[in-house]
């Protein structure tokens, strides 16, 4: 794990749902197709009862999960979600929460990935199991338009 990894992955991807979630990337280890981010859900995410909504959240899961399998390939592949399960343990309120993925099988077709959230005093609050499609990134750019 190291800054230049980060680095890497921010010059490569620029990512506008990261930043509308409001996530930082803090650590990314390739090797072991790992990813921390920081989150600052906004007041905006929060249903009336004051608590994130779980679309954010399950958001929120998918990005560091992803992330952790776009360095887990060597940067080489995206890897668009083809199923995600999500399981909300405790509410989420507006504020820091962190959220750990971790890329625990990548394959030529398939691909299968884990995140957690967790609160600020380490307490989980919620856990995603993703299925995912690895695509090579020249092949996904050489298709947008």
């Amino acid at each position: 794990m190291s800054e230049s990894d980060i680095a890497r992955f921010e010059a490569m991807f620029d990512s506008p749902a990261l930043k509308t979630l409001g996530g930082q990337l803090i650590a990314l280890d390739p090797e072991s197709g790992s990813s921390r981010i920081a989150f600052q859900p906004k007041p905006e995410f929060c249903n009336p009862l004051g608590q994130v909504q779980g679309g954010f959240i399950t958001a929120m899961l998918d990005a560091a999960a992803g992330i952790a399998a776009i360095a887990k390939s060597g940067f080489t592949h995206f890897v668009p979600t083809l199923d995600i399960r999500t399981s909300f343990i405790l509410p989420t309120g507006a504020g820091s929460v962190m959220a750990e993925g971790r890329c625990l099988r990548l394959g030529r077709t398939i691909g299968f990935l884990e995140a957690d959230l967790y609160d600020a005093d380490g307490a989980l609050l919620a856990r995603a199991s993703i299925t995912c499609r690895p695509v090579a990134i020249e092949k996904v750019r050489s298709q947008t338009v």
